[in-house]
């Protein structure tokens, strides 16, 4: 997936520990996608389909200085399907059921 790169925020920070040594880390705020014309076609059968929240630039400082939770709550919005981009990729292959060591009966007779 290709997501537009002017609006995406940068969420890796780095930490300073106690030892003065530095650490990355990043999080990432997800929702549930089920409605959203391009990410519900992620995730397997019967799972729940998540997508990113993106924040865009010109809300940052207004997401970060946010107090009230409710209003922080209209932050969270699905990014747009149009600025995004997806291309199928190939399934790996599946183990050949023909080729297998142990026949179906055997597995059958060892449990």
């Amino acid at each position: 997936m290709v997501l537009h790169p002017r609006s995406v925020m940068p969420s890796r920070l780095v930490w300073e520990e106690a030892d003065g040594s530095a650490t990355q880390s990043f999080t990432q705020l997800t929702m549930n996608a089920d409605d959203h014309p391009l990410m519900k076609r992620f995730h397997r059968s019967g799972e729940e389909k998540r997508t990113l929240i993106v924040i865009p630039n010109s809300e940052w400082d207004e997401w970060l200085m946010c107090r009230d939770p409710e209003r922080a709550r209209t932050f969270a919005k699905p990014y747009p399907s149009e600025l995004m981009a997806a291309d199928p990729a190939s399934l790996p292959p599946r183990p050949n059921k023909s080729t297998s060591s142990v026949s179906d009966i055997d597995q059958v007779l060892l449990l």
